[in-house]
């Protein structure tokens, strides 16, 4: 595709996909519905230049939300229904549960730029309410001749397109022992996230190699980690707002060889993971001076 402006775009919008987002396990909503769950989208996963993979669940916020993931030369990106399970929707008429992703692969470099994720509030499932796109960071000027293209490919299941695990379940609850009277603090909150898929099962045997990172940020669109933490672990979480954010780091990279023959090899982190949660009654002025307790069952 090629195009020559006829005026300065300063904002412009490539490869546009949209989708919807009413309801899911991480973004309830009071309704009078006996579906558990009612989307076209659970997530945008995006593949960076760097080879770094994304995954920011969708949301159907209170009010408009623009999150954005910068890159250089991103090797794709897309809005994708991971979550297949038929239980999960109980849904006869629309099948949720087989609704396709669609992923787009950038052909050529883009450059510098960055993914807009936009995700609009609605009070039902008929209106598409979440939009994902590229955006140049140079604007492109009155008669510059702009070439791109791109493959649009419809994905049934994301578990083949990276080695990686991922985040199977978040819950969050008051920062106290399990079933303790004491009144707890309400600016804390207790989380626990479980990891599962990609390489994890090769490092059942041996939990030393499994390391948990933790740390707390407010108020910050586009955290990113690079060379911060040990084991050249390298993450990226959208933010908007308060919370905190877990970092599952492998320490060793298993090959078919190695993991027939029980030795691990040293290398890259095998598996990288990260979620950003946010805590409704933490407040910029009380943050937490130590970390919050974590449960890793799959780790363990």
């Amino acid at each position: 595709m090629t195009l020559f402006p006829r005026r300065a775009l300063t904002s412009v919008g490539v490869a546009p996909l949209t989708s919807m987002y009413f309801q899911g396990e991480n973004d309830r909503h009071p309704t009078d519905d006996f579906r558990p769950e009612y989307h076209d989208s659970d997530g945008l996963m995006i593949h960076t230049g760097a080879g770094e993979w994304i995954w920011r669940p969708i949301r159907n916020p209170p009010r408009k939300l623009v999150s954005f993931f910068s890159d250089n030369n991103p090797r794709g990106f897309g809005l994708m229904q991971r979550d297949r399970s038929f239980e999960s929707y109980q849904d006869l008429e629309a099948f949720y549960h087989r609704r396709p992703g669609y992923w787009v692969e950038p052909i050529g470099q883009w450059g510098e730029g960055r993914i807009e994720l936009v995700e609009i509030p609605t009070a039902n499932e008929t209106h598409d309410n979440v939009v994902a796109y590229w955006t140049p960071k140079q604007p492109y000027e009155p008669g510059q001749e702009v070439a791109f293209g791109y493959r649009l490919v419809a994905v049934a299941s994301t578990e083949d397109m990276h080695p990686g695990g991922k985040v199977v379940n978040t819950f969050q609850t008051p920062a106290r022992a399990s079933g303790s009277a004491e009144p707890s603090d309400p600016t804390l909150r207790r989380f626990l996230i479980d990891f599962a898929g990609g390489d994890l099962e090769f490092y059942y045997g041996d939990p030393q190699m499994v390391s948990i990172f933790w740390f707390w940020q407010v108020g910050i669109d586009n955290v990113r980690i690079s060379n911060e933490l040990p084991a050249s672990t390298y993450c990226a979480a959208e933010r908007t707002s308060q919370g905190c954010v877990a970092l599952l780091s492998l320490s060793g990279t298993p090959s078919a060889r190695a993991a027939s023959a029980g030795e691990r090899r040293s290398g890259p982190p095998a598996c990288m993971i990260c979620c950003a949660m946010e805590s409704p009654t933490a407040s910029s002025a009380a943050m937490p001076p130590e970390p919050l307790p974590f449960s890793m069952p799959c780790a363990i």
